[in-house]
């Protein structure tokens, strides 16, 4: 009959339809990876060295007084985090507590975090050290900041990651730069540069959700 024939030719119409909308439904939600890239060897990094350069080596004290010789024997197995801070920085105090949290997501990875501070006092920095539980070496420049003239350091924080030979990877524009991701669950989550870098670089240590 042809009143069934065009009733059948509908549904053979509507039902592939209504199986793709409900396989969409039930489809995983794809990740998408944040608008971050690698810099190219000669970028600059708001410091006098360029990413490719070797680190200097450099004679420093920590908090305590003691010297410290800033060479390869004090880099971490795969990547090491340079951080030039002081206490009365803004921005310092705010990425603080995240860069403590990398540092000891990334340990067992081969990451190792120096920081570099040029507080008026020693005592400043041991309290915001005691305060925000900084696990890392800082060395101790003071208000004279002669690694960061040296360095030609303009902004702080400034951050620096090396490679495992010391060769800078990155600087700040990178590293302190935002963007987002979504993730396996289909949850959005901001994400810097940071973060970003060490994964590529060194893995993801455990599983992130979002707001974590």
């Amino acid at each position: 009959m042809p009143g069934m024939r065009t009733l059948l030719a509908v549904l053979g119409l509507i039902v592939p339809v209504l199986c793709a909308a409900c396989s969409s439904d039930l489809a995983k939600p794809t990740r998408t990876e944040p608008g971050f890239v690698l810099p190219a060897a000669g970028d600059p990094t708001g410091t006098s060295l360029q990413v490719g350069d070797p680190f200097p080596k450099l004679q420093a004290v920590d908090l305590d007084g003691q010297g410290v010789v800033l060479d390869r024997r004090q880099w971490g197995a795969r990547c090491t985090l340079i951080i030039f801070w002081f206490t009365r920085c803004g921005f310092c105090r705010l990425e603080m507590p995240q860069e403590v949290a990398l540092a000891k997501e990334y340990e067992q990875a081969g990451l190792r975090v120096i920081g570099v501070n040029c507080d008026e006092s020693v005592e400043s920095a041991q309290e915001t050290v005691e305060t925000f539980g900084i696990p890392w070496l800082n060395l101790y420049e003071g208000p004279d900041r002669s690694i960061s003239e040296a360095l030609q350091v303009q902004a702080w924080p400034t951050l620096l990651l090396l490679d495992e030979e010391g060769r800078v990877v990155a600087g700040s524009s990178t590293l302190r730069s935002i963007s987002g991701e979504t993730l396996e669950d289909g949850n959005f989550r901001q994400i810097n540069g940071l973060e970003w870098v060490l994964r590529k670089r060194l893995g993801e240590p455990r599983p992130r959700t979002a707001g974590k």
